[in-house]
């Protein structure tokens, strides 16, 4: 049911007429939401409440922070969630990335030896508070110790990889790494 415009809640009052079935529809609604057994198209938890918010279909968008807050079980923040992750193929020739496993990521290249370059498909605010989480899959022939990462701009990943003695080497073979950069901004 949409209301138009009110500017007094006498002038409401007094040219709308609330029935029985509407309250009834307002307060399912409401126990639906607590029990879960309602949808909702989307979630924005701003701290605030009660202000105009939109977000796609079916997400959430989080604006308060977790850092330096006492830890609660199920507590959940923005910098929990990733800004970017997919898989990503190395090789000595290149770097690609794995399409139908990828948020927010465009492409990838190899810029030097051990050293690849992965591009974010949206800007996130920099800050040099990033990190990116790297867990690896290995490829057949390869001699690859030790996997870093780093996000170097608002748009940039980099990859780095090493042998045990952290010399920068390429892949053997054909190396896969599944990242997930966070932003603690």
């Amino acid at each position: 049911m949409a209301i138009g415009t009110i500017s007094t809640p006498s002038q409401w009052l007094q040219n709308t007429v609330v029935t029985p079935a509407f309250l009834q529809s307002v307060t399912d609604n409401i126990n639906g939401f607590v029990a879960g057994t309602a949808s909702m198209a989307g979630l924005v938890v701003d701290g605030t409440g009660g202000l105009s918010a939109s977000t796609l279909a079916g997400t959430g968008k989080f604006s308060g922070s977790v850092i330096n807050q006492t830890f609660v079980r199920g507590m959940l923040g923005k910098e929990m969630l990733p800004v970017a992750m997919g898989n990503v193929s190395l090789t000595s020739a290149g770097a690609s990335l794995t399409a139908s496993a990828c948020y927010n990521l465009a492409s990838a290249s190899r810029t030097g030896t051990g050293q690849f370059q992965v591009n974010m498909t949206t800007a996130v605010p920099f800050s040099g508070n990033q990190f990116v989480l790297i867990q690896t899959t290995f490829g057949v022939g390869n001699n690859i110790i030790v996997v870093g990462g780093q996000v170097t701009s608002s748009t940039i990943i980099q990859i780095y990889t090493m042998n045990s003695t952290t010399t920068q080497i390429d892949p053997t073979g054909t190396y896969s790494i599944f990242l997930t950069a966070f932003s603690l901004v």
